[in-house]
């Protein structure tokens, strides 16, 4: 019987996927696909048919994103091994890697301390920098002092969405060159006698702290970055609120 099946293998055609994405058809498009599991340290880029054309391997569980650079190096985000447990959700991370095709790191940056938490996703600049989406910590004094109703602050803190853009000065080191941070930019109508009082219809250029009824830290959940290099301008998906917003 193992004859006749190794027979019925061989005699199988080359096209046939065997291993990977087995439920394509002649309408998928041609191309590789590039992934990182959850339950894995590495990154692979697969052909249609389950085979893997390159593997990168890493120490990191991913954080949440991986891209394919023009050079063949792949941008990776990680997960460190011990995240600020109070910024510790869905979609941490706390680093980036860059690794050649031949595997070697060639930069690690980690953001992860009590103040700041990379998460979810980075994007690679024409300039050779690295946008970071991160989460900064604000206590519930600071929140309640910038407008937030003390009833939507069920953790008692928010985890508010900032980016840094950062320049390789090593090989585990960089430098902050440009930053964004949504603090600068909220409005509330909640409390005349705090920060950031306004009328909302009239600041569509600023983000009501109160507008999600969602008292958990992790209030927004930006997920996604990217950066448009005709217009300057950098996209945010800003997943609880429903909105993507635009930076110049």
């Amino acid at each position: 019987m193992g004859l006749a099946c190794l027979s019925c293998i061989s005699m199988a055609h080359a096209d046939v996927a065997t291993v990977g994405w087995i439920g394509g058809n002649a309408g998928v498009s041609p191309g590789y696909t590039i992934f990182a599991p959850s339950s894995s340290t590495s990154t692979y880029l697969v052909d249609n048919f389950g085979r893997v054309i390159q593997e990168w391997p890493s120490v990191y569980a991913p954080g949440n994103a991986a891209y394919l650079l023009d050079d063949g190096s792949l941008l990776r985000a990680g997960k460190v091994m011990g995240p600020p447990p109070h910024m510790s959700g869905g979609g941490w991370g706390g680093l980036f890697q860059i690794i050649s095709w031949e595997g070697v790191v060639t930069w690690e940056y980690e953001v992860s301390n009590n103040n700041f938490q990379q998460h979810h996703d980075v994007e690679m600049l024409p300039n050779g920098n690295v946008l970071v989406l991160l989460w900064e910590f604000k206590a519930g004094a600071d929140c309640v002092q910038a407008g937030r109703n003390p009833a939507q602050l069920s953790d008692n803190e928010l985890w508010v969405t900032a980016i840094i853009e950062v320049e390789q000065t090593g090989l585990n080191s960089g430098n902050i060159v440009w930053e964004w941070h949504l603090w600068d930019h909220l409005a509330q109508d909640f409390d005349g006698a705090v920060d950031n009082f306004a009328v909302i219809s009239e600041h569509p250029e600023l983000l009501d702290i109160n507008a999600m009824q969602n008292g958990n830290a992790d209030w927004l959940h930006a997920n996604s970055i990217d950066y448009n290099a005709e217009l300057d301008q950098i996209m945010i998906s800003a997943h609880h609120s429903n909105e993507i917003w635009i930076i110049d």
